[in-house]
């Protein structure tokens, strides 16, 4: 059927289109990743330095030197504060990839769901067809016994 063809070009096409909004959702998920792991080194490293600052304040350190390790630790944070906010973004675009991932599948699916329905009701009518020759053939055979 010609219906059937052009539906089967559909759901190749929203498969394609399907298969790149995971590619993008997949993208956004890793670029997230890549930023929390960024976030994470970020932190540690401020903890590593205020312990550091912390073992050279047991030794005695001057005040100057307190001042530079104070002002880097609070450059620390603004990076930190910095990319808590990117984090919010980056955790919005996954999200809104992921739901047009899925809208796109929902649609994909409907198409094919709409295939097999017609597949199924094309066998039964065949079905229904073959039962029918079975039918008439036996009834023919019964008449022509009949009649001999």
């Amino acid at each position: 059927m010609a219906a059937d063809n052009s539906l089967h070009m559909l759901l190749n096409l929203e498969q394609q289109r399907e298969d790149k909004l995971v590619q993008e959702f997949a993208l956004a998920q890793a670029q997230l990743r890549q930023q929390e792991q960024k976030l994470a080194g970020l932190e540690q490293y401020r903890m590593d330095y205020l312990r550091q600052l912390q073992n050279r304040g047991q030794e005695g350190i001057h005040s100057l030197q307190y001042g530079h390790y104070h002002g880097f630790v609070g450059k620390l944070d603004q990076g930190i504060q910095q990319l808590h906010s990117s984090l919010v973004g980056v955790r919005n675009a996954v999200e809104q990839r992921r739901q047009r991932w899925l809208a796109q599948r929902r649609k994909k699916d409907a198409i094919a769901h709409l295939l097999e329905q017609r597949a199924e009701r094309a066998q039964k009518l065949a079905d229904r067809r073959e039962q029918r020759q079975l039918d008439e053939f036996a009834s023919t055979r019964r008449l022509r016994a009949q009649t001999r």
